[in-house]
């Protein structure tokens, strides 16, 4: 998250090897619209599987058969097996850098949250859970980390 108000999230890409905008830029700069997923350690595989280069046009979706499925109050659809899914407007596109990268800033305008991994903590409020999500993340290259054991601490007043 870059900001909560209103609630903004980034992501960065670099060029095509060509130097052109890659088309997950470009389909949102046309789109105006995206869908941020939350990859869990169990589909490390296929995450890394969805970052081959494919020819314009070619799908990531069709290539590695990945279910879709309707993203109530988003225009677009989210995959069917991942626990967070968010859906955004573009917000701002900026080149940053010397050999220059996109970043590029969307508003969250809906939330999906598989209902197994939250539940409601003592004050009521949704308590999403790190070690039911299992998120994946990208450290670089072919690196990947977990979170191994999630902790919380008790925030000063």
């Amino acid at each position: 998250a870059v900001s909560s108000a209103p609630p903004l999230m980034m992501f960065s890409a670099g060029k095509k090897p060509t130097g052109e905008i890659k088309d997950t830029v470009k389909n949102v700069i046309n789109s105006k619209q995206c869908v941020i997923h939350i990859a869990s350690e169990q589909d490390a595989d296929l995450v890394t599987a969805t970052a081959a280069t494919l020819d314009h046009g070619e799908s990531e979706v069709n290539a590695n058969d990945i279910e879709l499925v309707e993203f109530e109050g988003c225009d677009l659809p989210r995959i069917k097996n991942c626990h967070i899914a968010y859906g955004c407007e573009l917000y701002e596109v900026q080149q940053m850098g010397e050999a220059p990268q996109s970043l590029v800033f969307v508003k969250v305008k809906t939330l999906y949250v598989n209902d197994e991994v939250i539940s409601l903590d003592a004050k009521q409020r949704l308590k999403i859970h790190a070690d039911k999500v299992a998120p994946l993340a990208r450290l670089g290259g072919g690196e990947y980390s977990g979170i191994t054991a999630p902790f919380a601490m008790a925030r000063p007043k």
